[in-house]
């Protein structure tokens, strides 16, 4: 694909242009650093020519749903959730939520698409951030149609929520996930949310918190109401607890090794120790503590690890 104009026509301003595309793959720090900045975080391993050419991909794919969108009317992001152009989140919207992850993270991603679709989502359902799972995946924002004139809804901040899934958007190309809702979380208004977010990390940590309590209260029904005597409501209390007992101790530990990679980075002249950590594996934060912050500071650390050294030292 060429480099100029950019496939994505309908986003001259704000999606990174060909001249800065190119300078970026001769390997060009400040170059790179910029598409950073945009919310294009380099992956591990990734070298300079490989980040562009996944950049490259990204924007292919947003020009073929703004095509979609044109000619069709409609696009559907996931199986299910149909959206239309006249219900685009509007860019104030989205680059008021890009404002939080900029002071915090040192990233504006305001180039993908977001839509309020007209159904789709659950009943509780606050938003979300759906893409392919494929390395130049277009993330495309979903929030609830009742966000489109109220900043706020049920427990949900509009601001907060779409701040929240641009965390993931941005993080995705890591494909981290032990402290990937400590960073979203981490954007929160709500001291609680901030501290116990990351408890759930897979589908499997909500199953297995509620499926106990559910058996709980099935056993006590049986126990109390229909008097089956066999069994023992002790067991069913115990079962109930340690799956939620397990969720907090692994998020405290995580939180407070992930703490101490702060403290390491802010020693090592670090200013912006949390959006140095962000662009990091869960895996390379625990490295930091054990062996201090040498490895994104060797002369021929990997192109991240430059990044973040250059950007955040």
């Amino acid at each position: 694909m060429a480099d100029d104009p950019s496939a994505a026509a309908d986003f001259p301003e704000i999606f990174p242009s060909g001249e800065l595309l190119v300078r970026a793959e001769k390997g060009e720090l400040d170059a790179v650093c910029r598409l950073d900045a945009s919310g294009f975080l380099v992956r591990p391993g990734e070298t300079a020519q490989e980040f562009v050419s996944r950049v490259r991909g990204v924007r292919e794919r947003l020009g073929h749903t703004e095509e979609l969108l044109k000619t069709e009317g409609t696009f559907q992001p996931y199986p299910g959730i149909v959206v239309r152009p006249e219900k685009r989140i509007p860019r104030e919207i989205i680059s008021e939520a890009a404002r939080i992850t900029e002071e915090k993270y040192g990233f504006s991603l305001e180039w993908a698409p977001g839509f309020f679709p007209e159904q789709g989502l659950g009943p509780l359902w606050g938003g979300c951030a759906v893409c392919d799972d494929v390395p130049d995946a277009l993330p495309v924002f979903i929030i609830r149609k009742e966000f489109e004139k109220n900043p706020r809804w049920f427990i949900y901040s509009r601001q907060e929520l779409l701040s929240h899934e641009i965390c993931h958007a941005a993080r995705m190309p890591l494909r981290d996930r032990p402290l990937e809702e400590h960073f979203a979380y981490a954007v929160s208004g709500s001291h609680l949310r901030r501290k116990i977010g990351n408890c759930f990390q897979t589908d499997w940590d909500a199953i297995l918190f509620v499926l106990p309590v559910l058996v709980l209260l099935a056993a006590q029904i049986s126990i109390n109401v229909f008097e089956v005597r066999c069994l023992n409501a002790a067991w069913f209390w115990v079962a109930a607890f340690v799956w939620p007992a397990f969720l907090l101790l692994r998020n405290y530990f995580q939180r407070e090794m992930y703490f101490q990679a702060e403290a390491v980075l802010t020693k090592a002249g670090f200013t912006k120790p949390e959006a140095a950590l962000f662009r990091c594996t869960s895996d390379e934060i625990f490295e930091i503590v054990r062996n201090g912050a040498g490895m994104l500071l060797e002369p021929e650390a990997e192109l991240r690890f430059k990044v973040i050294a250059h950007r955040f030292r």
